[in-house]
């Protein structure tokens, strides 16, 4: 299971933006070991986060496993908000 998205992950982005999100998160997983993931802190410790404007998206990758989940998706005024209710 190398890159997946949560069920949720998309509700709160315009169908017009999904297509560019998905391409830019698929090219996050391709330069995966190249990038550097911004750890988030506190009680989200084990996630990540990259901004592709005007979009935050949360999301945890296991090196180990080699596998990358896409969380969260929203802008960035409700992005930790929802990531402290839902994935804390």
């Amino acid at each position: 299971m190398p890159l997946s998205y949560d069920p949720n992950a998309f509700d709160k982005v315009p169908k017009k933006d999904i297509r560019m999100l998905v391409s830019k998160m698929e090219w996050v997983w391709k330069h995966r070991h190249e990038i550097r993931h911004l750890s988030l802190k506190d009680n989200l410790v084990g996630y990540y986060k990259r901004r592709i404007d005007p979009y935050r998206i949360i999301y945890s990758y296991e090196n180990d496993r080699d596998t990358m989940i896409v969380h969260l998706i929203g802008t960035r005024d409700e992005i930790y908000q929802d990531a402290q209710r839902q994935l804390s």
